[in-house]
C-alpha cells in the first residue's frame, strides 16, 4: 500500500502545469487558469482547465478531471500505483516526466487484444439490431449498406455488460482498456463507434461518436490516453495518394461516396506518429489535406503538411468553402461527388490521374 503522506506530497508538489505542457499540451492564460486543448476527445475550442492554485484540472467539454494522479493516469493510461510511481519515482523518473511529449498506450496482452475484438463484435451487432446509430449515420447522409461491415462500426446502446460475464478479470481488462471507465460505466455509452487498427489489423483504439439526444457529454469520444491506431489503414496500401481529413465522420463519408483512399487524423491536433510511420511504411506519395474550413483547421493544414512533408511526402491542401467541414460539403452541394474532385483538382492542378 502506498503511505497517504507520499501520495498527498505528489498531489501539492508536481507542478500540473508543467506536467500537462509535458505532454505536449499549448496552455493560454485565462483568468487565474489555464486552458488548453484536452486529449481525452476532440477538443476543437480549447475546454481543458487547469488551476494552479488547487493543482487541479477539469475539461469543460468531456467532465473529466482530477489532479496530477488522475492526469498521468488518464493520458498514460495506467493504474493509479503506477501514476505515482512515475510522478514520485527516482530522479531519471521525475526528468522523463518534465520532457516526454506523449506516452505511449501500455502494450495489450494476447488477452487484452481478444476481449478488445469481442467488444467490438458486440457493439456491431448492437448497431445492427438498434437502428439509432444507423438513424444517425443516415442522417448525416452515410447510407453506404456495406460501411458497417467493412469498418465493424458498433454502437454502445449500454447493453454490454449485460453479455459480458460479470467477472473480476473481466471487468479489470475492459477498464485497463477504457471501454468502462473507473465507475464500471460504457466509456462510449450513447455513441456509434469505430474501432481503430494497428498495422497488424488488431484492434488499438476506438472512436466514439455521441448519438444525439441520448446523453449529455463531449460529441467525440476516444479512448483515454494517446490516440492509438488508424481508420482506413488499409487505404495506404491500395493508393499512392490519399486524401487525409480532421475527422473519422469526414473520411466515412468520403468512402460513402466512393473516394476510398481517405485515412483521418484525430481532430486537428491529432495527426500521429502512427499516421505517418504508416504513410511511409506503404510509401505513399502524396498527401491531400482537407480540413474543415474554419479557423482551427486552416491553422492546422500547414502545420500538418509541414510534418509530412519533413517525412518526405508531397502534401496539397484542398478548401472547402467557408465554414464547411467534408459531411457538411456533401449534404449540401449539389453533384458532390463532382464538386468534391473540382476541389481537389485546384488543390493540385499538375496531377492527371483519377483519384477515386
Amino acid at each position: 500500500m502506498i503511505e497517504k503522506e507520499i501520495i498527498d506530497h505528489i498531489k501539492t508538489s508536481v507542478d500540473l502545469k508543467s506536467l500537462v505542457e509535458s505532454r505536449g499540451i499549448e496552455l493560454k492564460k485565462n483568468g487565474k487558469g489555464w486552458f488548453g486543448l484536452c486529449p481525452f476527445h476532440d477538443d476543437k475550442t480549447p475546454s481543458l482547465s487547469v488551476t494552479p492554485s488547487k493543482n487541479e484540472w477539469l475539461c469543460f467539454g468531456c467532465g473529466a478531471g482530477g489532479d496530477v494522479i488522475r492526469f498521468v493516469e488518464m493520458f498514460d493510461r495506467v493504474d493509479f500505483k503506477e501514476a505515482v510511481r512515475r510522478l514520485g519515482g527516482d530522479e531519471v523518473e521525475k526528468t522523463a516526466v518534465k520532457i516526454k511529449k506523449e506516452a505511449p498506450a501500455p502494450k495489450l496482452t494476447p488477452g487484452h487484444i481478444k476481449l478488445f475484438n469481442r467488444v467490438i463484435e458486440f457493439y456491431h451487432e448492437a448497431f445492427a439490431e438498434d437502428d439509432r446509430a444507423r438513424q444517425y449515420l443516415k442522417g448525416r447522409g452515410i447510407t453506404d449498406k456495406s460501411l458497417p461491415s467493412d469498418h465493424r462500426i458498433g454502437f454502445a446502446n449500454g447493453t454490454l455488460l449485460n453479455v459480458l460475464p460479470n467477472a473480476a478479470k473481466i471487468i479489470g481488462q475492459l477498464k485497463d482498456l477504457g471501454i468502462l471507465n473507473a465507475n464500471g460505466k460504457e466509456h462510449f455509452y450513447g455513441c456509434a463507434v469505430f474501432p481503430l487498427y494497428d498495422f497488424d489489423g488488431n484492434p488499438a483504439g476506438m472512436y466514439g461518436r455521441r448519438i444525439d439526444g441520448m446523453t449529455k457529454g463531449a460529441g467525440h469520444l476516444y479512448l483515454p490516453g494517446s490516440r492509438e491506431g488508424l481508420f482506413n489503414r488499409q487505404a495506404a496500401k491500395a493508393h499512392k495518394e490519399i486524401i487525409l481529413t480532421e475527422s473519422v465522420l469526414d473520411s466515412l463519408t468520403l468512402i460513402s461516396f466512393g473516394f476510398k483512399n481517405t485515412i483521418p487524423c484525430y481532430g486537428t491536433n491529432g495527426l500521429t506518429q502512427s499516421h505517418i510511420k504508416w504513410l511511409t511504411q506503404t510509401q505513399v506519395e502524396t498527401v491531400y489535406i482537407c480540413f474543415d474550413a474554419d479557423d482551427a483547421g486552416q491553422a492546422a493544414t500547414p502545420v500538418v503538411g509541414e510534418r509530412l512533408t519533413q517525412a518526405g511526402i508531397t502534401t496539397h491542401p484542398v478548401t472547402l468553402p467557408n465554414g464547411q467541414d467534408i459531411n457538411d460539403f456533401f449534404l449540401l452541394t449539389t453533384n458532390p461527388k463532382e464538386g468534391f474532385n473540382a476541389l481537389v483538382g485546384q488543390a493540385n492542378p499538375a496531377a492527371k490521374k483519377k483519384r477515386t
